[in-house]
């Protein structure tokens, strides 16, 4: 039995820079023979793109985090915690450690092309505050991803405080906003109701005497402010807050709600989280409660009972599907991340999953958890990623 754990450890280390001896080839053969995990615990070291990755992995989590993560990996149960012959699995964790700091020094330094910086889905970033406005004198803004918010109403302004240079009207009663794919972006109303508008989302808004009305396409959601209409003010009668998307009109007065009607999804869907919310579509129409979400597709129209945290999710900068199918999973992500997804198997596109992680985080950690599944694996093109069966 091997007794030397830091021999071993040398012994590998030395695997991507020389040849082995035959002494240490021997020495390597007898550790594999301890026990089965050794085997994955090789594989892994002589990977060299797993090690440039798990090096990336130790330079963003502290060690403990890693080796959960590690273990993982590796399919190493738990329970017993210590390998025969007495060893820990952490302290072998902590082995392949070493020598993915000292190969990865290597690996990096010599731009070998395995590298995880030249990988093409390391290249592809999260969405960014990125939108642009068009207003009503024809003026066309690329908001600044600097000032992350837009106030609206003498004029445009950060909420930062710095004016947005190259707009010299004061007419704000109408307006187009829109965000791009890997877009997001967040703006205050001349009424001072706010909205946030998801990626790929377009809004139109009109506001004159008797109502203040949106046209959109996309995702947003809206904390509508209380208004009076102008010739009522003293009366205090509202001016109404009017929301059409694809099959449905939204009225609304003062209360905080998301709306989701993107094309391709062929629904339209309102979630209400605070006041209420009134449905209209061409063959009915209902008032929503808090935490209810109407669904609209065609001339139908119900309700039902949701999560209302992970349908707010992508606001606080997550993403959260409960038992989400994949096709509408890999929409989300692929219009957050400017890519697209192809499923080459049909019946891939109903499977369900849970997943949650960061909006923030790099493309590759979600896919890799979605690999973890054990059902599909992905292929990536430049900005093409495929999707087939495991």
């Amino acid at each position: 039995m091997v007794r030397y754990p830091q021999q071993i450890t040398n012994i590998l280390s030395a695997a991507h820079l020389r040849e082995w001896t035959a002494e240490e080839k021997a020495l390597v053969d007898a550790w594999l023979l301890e026990d089965k995990h050794n085997q994955a615990v090789l594989d892994a070291i002589l990977n060299k793109q797993q090690l440039s990755r798990d090096l990336e992995l130790f330079r963003s989590f502290d060690a403990e985090k890693a080796w959960e993560r590690q273990q993982s990996l590796l399919k190493v149960d738990s329970h017993p915690s210590r390998l025969p012959g007495g060893y820990p699995w952490r302290y072998f964790f902590y082995m392949a450690a070493s020598i993915v700091i000292i190969l990865g020094v290597v690996l990096f330094v010599n731009q070998d092309k395995t590298t995880l910086q030249q990988e093409p889905i390391a290249a592809i970033q999260p969405g960014a505050s990125q939108a642009t406005i068009r207003l009503a004198d024809g003026t066309v803004v690329a908001l600044s991803d600097a000032g992350d918010g837009l106030l609206i109403n003498d004029g445009l302004v950060y909420e930062d405080g710095k004016k947005v240079p190259g707009v010299t009207s004061t007419n704000f009663s109408s307006f187009e906003m829109s965000t791009p794919r890997g877009g997001q972006y967040r703006m205050t109303l001349p009424d001072g109701t706010k909205v946030w508008l998801n990626a790929e989302t377009s809004l139109a808004y009109h506001e004159n005497a008797e109502e203040r009305h949106v046209d959109m396409t996309g995702e947003a959601y809206f904390e509508v402010a209380h208004k009076s209409k102008e010739k009522s003010v003293q009366s205090g009668e509202a001016k109404p807050f009017r929301i059409s998307s694809n099959d449905q009109e939204i009225s609304v007065l003062g209360t905080h709600f998301n709306v989701k009607s993107y094309q391709e999804d062929q629904r339209s869907y309102t979630t209400l989280l605070e006041g209420s919310v009134h449905i209209a579509a061409a063959e009915g129409q209902l008032l929503l409660t808090p935490g209810e979400q109407s669904i609209a597709q065609g001339n139908s129209l119900h309700k039902a009972k949701v999560d209302v945290a992970a349908v707010m999710a992508w606001k606080e900068g997550n993403f959260v599907f409960n038992s989400e199918r994949l096709d509408e999973i890999l929409r989300q992500v692929g219009r957050w991340y400017d890519v697209d997804f192809r499923i080459e198997n049909e019946a891939l596109k109903a499977e369900k999953f849970e997943v949650m992680v960061p909006r923030f985080g790099q493309l590759k950690e979600l896919l890799e958890l979605l690999q973890k599944t054990g059902k599909i694996k992905f292929r990536y093109e430049d900005r093409n990623i495929y999707v087939k069966e495991k």
